[in-house]
């Protein structure tokens, strides 16, 4: 089997087509979370907080929390 990456082609992009594309990725991640946090809420009665992940898979949700990080001090 041939190797995918074998025949990829790379292409620089400008900064500008760079930044465009950080910034859409965002707004669809954030998109994305929105209305998964909405669904938990809405229909699975979850109370989605700061620490919530979610994963979708399999027709699946999957929730977790995450452990709030203890800040550390430096001296």
């Amino acid at each position: 089997m041939a190797n995918k990456e074998a025949d990829e082609k790379q292409f620089s992009l400008k900064p500008v087509e760079l930044n465009l594309i950080r910034a859409i990725q965002e707004q669809s991640n954030v998109t994305l979370s929105n209305t998964i946090s909405f669904i938990a809420l809405e229909r699975l009665a979850y109370d989605v907080t700061e620490f919530t992940r979610f994963r979708v898979e399999d027709n699946n949700l999957y929730i977790k929390e995450d452990e709030p990080q203890e800040e550390v001090e430096t001296a």
